[in-house]
């Protein structure tokens, strides 16, 4: 399966919520810590250099996309949604963003990329695998995939159903989604560890069982709430948490996401 997007997902016609979940992303101590976290991965691949290309695969609407290129790789985005896509290439009028099926990116780019990038986007789909697949063609022989998702099945609530999300991961899951397409495993570890009681405190008063009962209205509510940042002083802690697992690492076995990085091998 190719497709980034479901009937399942958040309303992308819906402004109110996209203009939340946009503002979230500048602004949210989240957003800043994954990229943080990202970026500390992205650096431990040794042959991506500055100036390396990336293909950042359900890129939505470019906020990951336009720090890496901030940091100096050569990024290309691709989205199935167009509206995503649009305010990507509002944001960041000088990258490539292209509106398709990775699958379906042009000839042109086959065995360009030098890393594969999936953000909190293998969750949305029933069939990841086939994702990862349709994605291998564009990178280079020996490319590097890097993949964070939401993780701890047991923090599963009504914000991951509202979302889209088919499950949250649990820890070793990537490195056999990472086999099970012919990829080398390389890293499958937890990220915001130092925050994770916090946010699992959070999670545990948002029920999950009477999701389906939910109108459009109390759907959309729920995902504008869930998309505030917190107030100023709060979300500078918890940015500055974020911040010192990124450089230190933090020993909590836990965490609320997973990141993983494989390496294709031929």
């Amino acid at each position: 399966m190719d497709s980034l997007h479901s009937n399942a997902d958040y309303d992308l016609r819906d402004s109110k919520v996209l203009e939340s979940l946009w503002a979230m992303e500048e602004n949210h101590f989240w957003f800043r810590g994954r990229n943080r976290f990202i970026r500390k991965a992205l650096r431990s691949i040794s042959d991506l250099q500055e100036g390396g290309r990336i293909l950042d695969v359900g890129c939505g609407a470019g906020f990951v996309s336009g720090y890496l290129a901030d940091l100096g790789y050569a990024v290309t985005g691709v989205d199935t949604a167009s509206p995503l896509i649009k305010k990507a290439q509002e944001r960041f009028p000088r990258l490539d963003f292209i509106n398709a099926r990775v699958g379906d990116l042009p000839e042109s780019l086959r065995g360009k990329f030098n890393t594969l990038c999936f953000f909190d986007v293998l969750e949305h789909l029933d069939d990841p695998a086939g994702l990862l697949r349709a994605a291998l063609p564009f990178g280079k022989s020996d490319c590097h995939i890097v993949v964070t998702v939401p993780a701890r099945q047991k923090m599963f609530s009504l914000v991951d159903a509202a979302s889209g999300h088919k499950k949250r991961y649990e820890q070793g899951e990537l490195t056999q989604l990472f086999k099970q397409v012919g990829l080398q495993p390389l890293e499958d570890h937890f990220i915001f560890r130092a925050i994770y009681p916090i946010l699992r405190a959070r999670r545990r008063n948002i029920v999950v069982h009477n999701h389906a009962q939910l109108s459009a209205e109390e759907r959309r509510d729920l995902l504008v709430s869930d998309t505030r940042s917190p107030v100023k002083p709060i979300n500078l802690i918890l940015d500055g948490l974020c911040a010192w697992e990124a450089k230190v690492g933090f020993p909590l076995r836990g965490g609320a996401s997973l990141l993983g990085v494989a390496r294709r091998v031929e």
